[in-house]
């Protein structure tokens, strides 16, 4: 019986504003930063883990994956998209870290990371494959002791850890 007192002596319009005054927070809009502008290639590295032209070759073969339908809203574009994916590589971070970074939330952050992601991983058969015949087979061998005198290397195991290995030679 107290309950419904309570709730006469208000009215529905003053507490629907009550609640929503409650619900919302204010809209924080960061400015974006051109990392590729900003950081000269050695501090690019140290902080994406690739070099600036890599980036952008990356960046040209999924543009059009990533890159939101129209400029309006403020809109994340491609490079800002490619930087909080990289950067949470990078890292091993936690989402709410790269969000604050880049400027938008975490939510939006996951969000973004997860639609790079896929976007690269549909390029994947044109970059990673095992060699189909025995020709194919002794390029990668003979490539792999071109680049660091390694004999008979024919596979590179991704999900190991990585171990430092010295040349026999």
């Amino acid at each position: 019986m107290n309950h419904r007192i309570l709730f006469d002596y208000y009215e529905d319009d003053e507490i629907d504003e009550a609640v929503i005054a409650l619900q919302q927070r204010p809209r924080i809009f960061y400015e974006r930063v051109n990392y590729l502008e900003l950081y000269d290639n050695h501090d690019f590295i140290s902080r994406f883990r690739t070099s600036k032209e890599t980036f952008r070759t990356l960046l040209r073969l999924i543009e059009a994956d990533i890159s939101p339908p129209s400029q309006r809203n403020r809109a994340i574009l491609a490079p800002c998209k490619l930087y909080m994916m990289l950067r949470y590589l990078a890292t091993g971070s936690f989402l709410l870290t790269v969000a604050d970074f880049t400027g938008v939330s975490e939510s939006s952050a996951c969000r973004y990371i997860h639609q790079v992601c896929r976007a690269i991983a549909r390029h994947r058969s044109k970059y990673i494959y095992f060699p189909k015949n025995a020709v194919d087979m002794r390029k990668v061998v003979s490539g792999f002791y071109n680049c660091s005198r390694f004999p008979r290397v024919d596979t590179v195991h991704y999900d190991c850890p990585c171990r430092r290995i010295k040349s026999t030679q």
